[in-house]
């Protein structure tokens, strides 16, 4: 191989604007030393104890969680499915996630610092909102509501329907001052108390809740029938004459009178309606769960991967939900973090390129030659100069091709290197094995090396010159031949 001056001068800028360029990439210690291979069709479970966060891998949850550490999770498919199990109740916790997607460095060779974001692209998990609680209505006060008197207003004796409007009112007064807001503070609290670590007893639990929810549903729906029941009695209710009231005044004492019981009874359903919201979110876990028994989990959401780039996957648990004030009042609380983590997601790949400086021994010897002149007679010749030999050469690029290997310390490698000296780059091919531990690093390779030789290309020892300026403008690059063993390290790479 034969280069000019100039065009090898362009294959040295090439590879030191390669190597600078890489040098700002991405660590591949996090890949090869963090990295966690992930076969397809599995996903990720999460889990939460002890205000900590834990996970493992598999197709389906195992309860068998490992703690959840600074590692990069190697998909060897598209994409995958992050879990959480058990889930958490709803009333109590919220869990949120967020994608962000940056450039692979690794692999783009871009001149950018690790973890810089350029997008993001949806939010999956997404917390199902509870309603706020319905503002209280405040209806009568007092013992029966105190709903008018209707005994002093209309005559029993010569009315038969005015006796049995009065008597249908007292009954709907009567249902109406059974307070249920026990009942429904009581069933919250058995929600609020669901602890979600095994998916049958949950499920048993909320079915019994639901079956006393529908006895309160029954409840007002029986008194909202007796109220329409009355409406149609009063529809057609023409007072006594020997009543003291007029016509209208009768009538407008019983219309406000069932308004008043209609308010009343709207109270009490919206606090119904509100538990039953809390319960459909609460159902709705069990409903979109998959697993059984305490080997159960519910989605957060799905990773999918981008050419060339990593997603790392930031997961929230919030204090969050509703609780009682006072024993009484259903209310919103204020949400707090409590744990956050991050998964980092990267395309799997056997071989993970790196490069780094390093040092290289060897031994290449490269002939001289020169331009001498007779001082007796002034005649300028070509001379042999004798021969320069390197044995230590410092390596502007090496390019590892680290053989990814799961929980090892030791990764093979094959490795292409350019030395530099002055006007005799190098190149260098081989192989190695990187070592690491907690602290450092060590690679040790061995190989061939060959270098570019600069020599005459027309002229010949001995041939006479003008100056040496001729000599300089002959020079060519050429590969020479053997190439010669060398042993190369790099530390703390």
């Amino acid at each position: 191989m034969k280069l000019k001056k100039n065009q090898l001068q362009k294959f040295a800028f090439y590879c030191l604007l390669f190597s600078t360029m890489a040098s700002y990439g991405q660590k591949v210690g996090d890949i090869l030393e963090k990295g966690i291979v992930i076969k397809k069709k599995e996903s990720i479970f999460l889990n939460f104890k002890d205000n900590k966060l834990n996970y493992e891998i598999g197709k389906e949850s195992s309860n068998n969680f490992d703690p959840l550490k600074d590692s990069f999770f190697l998909l060897k498919s598209d994409g995958i499915s992050v879990y959480l199990s058990p889930p958490l109740n709803p009333l109590s916790f919220s869990t949120s996630g967020d994608i962000v997607f940056s450039n692979d460095e690794i692999n783009t060779g871009l001149s950018t610092s690790i973890g810089s974001l350029i997008t993001t692209f949806s939010k999956f998990i997404t917390t199902a909102s509870l309603p706020t609680p319905a503002p209280v209505i405040k209806g009568p006060k007092g013992k029966g509501g105190n709903i008018p008197v209707v005994s002093k207003i209309i005559d029993t004796e010569c009315q038969t329907k005015g006796k049995e409007i009065l008597t249908a009112l007292g009954e709907i007064s009567d249902k109406l001052n059974i307070d249920k807001k026990l009942e429904i503070t009581s069933l919250f609290g058995d929600l609020k108390g669901l602890d979600f670590v095994d998916k049958g007893v949950t499920k048993t639990k909320l079915d019994a809740i639901n079956k006393k929810i529908q006895l309160l549903n029954d409840y007002n729906k029986s008194i909202s029938d007796m109220i329409e029941k009355t409406k149609k009695i009063t529809a057609g209710f023409v007072p006594c004459k020997s009543s003291d009231l007029n016509e209208f005044t009768i009538s407008y004492v019983i219309n406000e009178t069932l308004k008043k019981e209609e308010l009343l009874l709207k109270e009490k359903e919206s606090g119904l309606k509100n538990l039953v919201a809390i319960y459909d979110t609460v159902s709705s876990v069990c409903d979109n769960s998959v697993g059984s028994d305490k080997n159960w989990a519910i989605s957060l959401g799905r990773v999918s991967m981008e050419e060339d780039k990593i997603a790392t996957y930031k997961v929230v648990i919030s204090a969050d939900g509703y609780s009682l004030i006072k024993g009484e009042e259903i209310t919103k609380t204020a949400k707090k973090s409590i744990v956050e983590g991050s998964l980092k997601f990267r395309k799997f790949q056997h071989w993970v390129p790196e490069i780094s400086a390093g040092i290289v021994f060897t031994s290449l010897k490269f002939p001289k030659f020169t331009a001498a002149t007779d001082a007796s007679t002034g005649i300028t010749t070509v001379k042999d100069a004798g021969e320069d030999e390197f044995k230590k050469i410092n390596i502007t690029g090496m390019l590892n091709m680290n053989y990814f290997v799961e929980n090892s310390n030791a990764h093979p490698f094959f490795q292409i290197g350019v030395g530099e000296k002055t006007d005799y780059p190098t190149l260098l091919l081989g192989v190695g094995v990187r070592i690491s531990s907690k602290l450092n690093r060590l690679a040790i390779s061995t190989g061939f090396a060959g270098t570019w030789i600069k020599k005459p290309s027309t002229l010949k020892i001995g041939d006479v010159i003008s100056d040496s300026s001729v000599l300089e403008k002959d020079y060519i690059y050429e590969f020479s031949f053997p190439l010669k063993p060398y042993l190369g390290l790099q530390y703390n790479f």
